[in-house]
């Protein structure tokens, strides 16, 4: 019975010990640790991090497949190691051959795009600091978030690399959406309008940009009218009605105003200085998230014994609970003459 009871104790042990180190198999028979798959992709990220912030300014990779990509990395971000880009036998294959010798390139183009295992994103805005961006991602992945059957972990899930080099698991790829505060799982979401996939083709993200919020740039374009208005007609209380309590404003001269208060005062004297017709321009709206909007104008004040002043004023805007925009700061710019 104690024979019995060892040999049961014995079996246990091997099959935890089984589950817990022995890397899975997937249905081509090839092993597949996360970890090695997982190391390769920083590698990735980190040189693709490095060919985008190592210059100048922020560039963009203008590459139209996954081995052009490469061998920039290769070129302009030091990492000419081609056996990264694979896994198992085809890893070990390619091991010792770099990507580019002497200037020339090594691999033949077909079969590196055979070969290699990641799908890689070109985003089309230099706003490519923003950690929540992805770059590349084991192939397979599909919009609803989950892999093929036919990738790399057999459907199970799969690895994303973000720009900051970050790598994370996923078993079904959760994002965080372009412009927005919202998540989703389509990847194409995840990626700036008109950004690429190099993948087995090359995929363009459509250039619709997403709706951020359900106000219209019409509701901000009336605030600032009666803001302009009320300047105009010299009646504070109109104006105050469009300021946030906590509104500050920096005049082309460089006085801050700060609160309602201190602008509404501020605005007085100007006025009384300045007491031209006063015409503002909306140029632009964006909407920064629901509940934050920038517009950038044209602001002319007509002369009355001289020539007329203009400016270029920015203002920023918030949504209160209760629906209604207000200008919560005013930047007012003089052109160079």
């Amino acid at each position: 019975m104690k024979v019995l009871a060892r040999v049961l104790v014995l079996l246990l042990v091997v099959g935890l010990f089984y589950m817990l180190f022995v890397p899975k198999v997937g249905s081509t028979g090839r092993l597949v640790p996360r970890a090695v798959v997982k190391a390769d992709m920083k590698s990735l990220a980190i040189a693709y991090n490095t060919y985008v912030i190592d210059a100048p300014r922020v560039r963009l990779p203008t590459s139209s497949s996954r081995h052009e990509l490469a061998v920039t990395f290769a070129k302009e971000a030091w990492l000419n190691e081609s056996s990264l880009y694979f896994f198992g036998d085809d890893a070990e294959e390619f091991r010792e051959q770099p990507l580019v010798l002497d200037g020339n390139y090594v691999m033949d183009p077909e079969v590196f795009e055979k070969k290699v295992i990641f799908d890689f994103a070109v985003p089309s805005s230099k706003d490519v600091h923003s950690s929540k961006i992805p770059i590349l991602w084991v192939s397979g992945l599909q919009e609803d978030g989950t892999w093929s059957e036919d990738s790399l972990f057999d459907g199970e899930g799969g690895l994303v690399a973000f720009m900051d080099g970050r790598v994370q698991w996923f078993e079904r790829a959760d994002f965080a959406k372009y412009g927005t505060d919202e998540t989703t799982q389509n990847y194409l979401e995840a990626l700036p309008p008109g950004s690429r996939i190099l993948g087995s083709s090359v995929t363009v993200v459509p250039e619709e940009l997403p709706e951020i919020s359900d106000s219209s740039p019409e509701e901000i374009r009336q605030v600032l009218q009666a803001y302009v208005d009320g300047r105009q007609a010299r009646d504070l209380e109109a104006v105050e009605a469009v300021l946030h309590p906590e509104v500050d404003q920096l005049t082309s001269r460089g006085e801050w105003r700060r609160g309602v208060e201190g602008a509404t005062a501020g605005m007085k004297r100007s006025t009384s200085t300045n007491p031209g017709d006063r015409i503002l321009t909306v140029e632009s709206v964006r909407f920064l998230r629901p509940d934050v909007a920038l517009a950038d104008a044209r602001y002319t004040i007509k002369g009355i014994d001289g020539p007329d002043r203009w400016l270029w004023s920015s203002f920023t805007l918030v949504k209160g609970e209760d629906g209604q925009w207000l200008i919560t700061s005013i930047r007012n710019q003089k052109p160079a003459e």
